[in-house]
């Protein structure tokens, strides 16, 4: 079947579909060109590929002027284009003429739904409960009707969740939900201020330490009975490096060699940078006698 022609005449008067307007909320009356008609009910009636490619193309401006209204400052226009033409063809697809309702009546809601549904799903950085989201878009208009009554002072979370008809905390729900709405990029600069006071990436050491606590035990093996008898009674038992050598039969400065020996093959099998000899953990204090 041969493609019909579209018609060049403005997309109202061709097709029948009303112009969205500015943002102004009023549409012209619906007229249904019969031409247009017709290419309804052949389509229905044979699905020929070439009927749906003209009433996509005829009703597209309209489409088109729906995602304008839907626009909001930052989002790509191209986007909501893309969003309100998919719910028209789908529209197309299920309109049944036997209903004598016109077709820009049926898809227009379809269309705005849509619409509705991708800034939804998309204008927030997180996804967050349908409660907690439909709150949210109408905080913004509850605080200016309070301020506009209350002069001089902010209203309290108890008038606003009595303006909103919300109990306490679905109204800190919604209001946790708009904290959710943008997120900052990881890769900005760090902010600085009392607003954030540590940045959000730091070295935590809790990490290395069970990393370390994995590794000991194979590392304490490896050393000699000598090694582990002298680490266990100074750094363990609380010993001095004299009383060690006194119950190990060896001088004090023996065990101070055989303690940075032992620590140094530890570091070695542990894949930690060598330093000085640790001290006692906090609460073993030195005792007199200790080199």
């Amino acid at each position: 079947m041969p493609r019909p022609p579209v018609r060049s005449a403005p997309a109202p008067t061709r097709c029948g579909a009303p112009d969205a307007g500015d943002g102004d909320g009023e549409e012209r009356a619906i007229a249904v060109d019969p031409g247009v008609w017709l290419w309804h009910v052949t389509y229905e009636r044979t699905r020929a590929r070439p009927l749906r490619d003209a009433l996509i193309e005829d009703y597209t401006p309209y489409s088109h002027s729906l995602a304008r209204r839907a626009f909001h400052h930052g989002e790509p226009l191209d986007d909501l284009r893309q969003v309100a033409l998919v719910a028209l063809i789908g529209a197309l697809e299920r309109f049944e003429c036997e209903r004598s309702i016109p077709f820009v009546g049926f898809a227009t809601p379809t269309i705005i739904g849509a619409l509705k549904r991708h800034h939804r799903d998309n204008d927030w950085a997180l996804r967050v409960p349908r409660r907690a989201h439909a709150v949210a878009t109408s905080l913004a208009r509850a605080e200016a009707r309070l301020d506009a009554r209350i002069a001089g002072r902010t209203a309290t979370q108890a008038e606003l969740a009595a303006e909103l008809g919300l109990a306490p905390s679905d109204l800190a729900d919604a209001q946790a939900a708009l904290r959710g709405r943008i997120t900052q990029s990881l890769d900005a600069p760090a902010a600085r201020g009392p607003d954030l006071p540590i940045d959000l990436a730091v070295a935590d050491e809790g990490f290395h330490q069970a990393e370390t606590r994995v590794d000991l035990p194979d590392a304490l093996d490896a050393l000699t009975p000598d090694d582990r008898r002298v680490l266990l009674q100074y750094y363990f038992e609380g010993r001095s490096q004299r009383e060690v050598g006194e119950a190990l039969h060896m001088s004090q400065m023996h065990v101070s060699r055989l303690l940075s020996s032992a620590i140094r093959r530890l570091r070695s099998r542990m894949d930690v940078v060598d330093g000085p000899v640790p001290g006692r953990p906090a609460g073993r204090a030195r005792r007199a006698g200790d080199g």
